[in-house]
């Protein structure tokens, strides 16, 4: 029997912890991309736009390893160490137009998990008050 309080602590499936590592990875790549645009960019206000977007990728990695330490889920890699920025600019634009395409996908599919996994919750909940009201009877 499902208690309140067990509903309210209900784990990460295998596929949410995919999708977590999956944007862990997808936020690293936009952090080298920003840094080696701003190598390039003369414009100071695009410049702010891509610090900015910086700050954004860095604060989602840290939720990240946040969801990841309160699943326990080991966690140690710091990929940003890994991926190289000496490639000429025209390259790195073919491949972040590839990446931005592939990222737009992923949106989408991590939208259409997470709406599941807020319908799986509000019927964890549902179920558990139900029984809890029927145990009261």
């Amino acid at each position: 029997m499902l208690t309140l309080q067990q509903a309210q602590n209900v784990k990460l499936t295998s596929a949410e912890i995919a999708a977590l590592w999956t944007q862990y990875v997808n936020e690293t790549a936009s952090i080298c991309f920003h840094k080696h645009m701003m190598e390039h960019i003369e414009d100071a206000a695009i410049l702010n736009v891509f610090e900015y977007g910086m700050s954004l990728s860095n604060n989602h990695l840290e939720k990240i390893k946040e969801f990841f330490q309160v699943e326990g889920f080991p966690f140690q890699l710091d990929l940003r160490i890994m991926i190289t920025l000496q490639i000429p600019h025209a390259f790195f634009l073919i491949f972040y137009a590839c990446i931005t395409l592939i990222l737009c996908l992923y949106t989408v599919v991590t939208g259409i998990q997470e709406q599941l996994r807020q319908v799986r919750e509000q019927m964890c909940e549902n179920i558990s008050q139900t029984v809890w009201k029927l145990q009261l009877n």
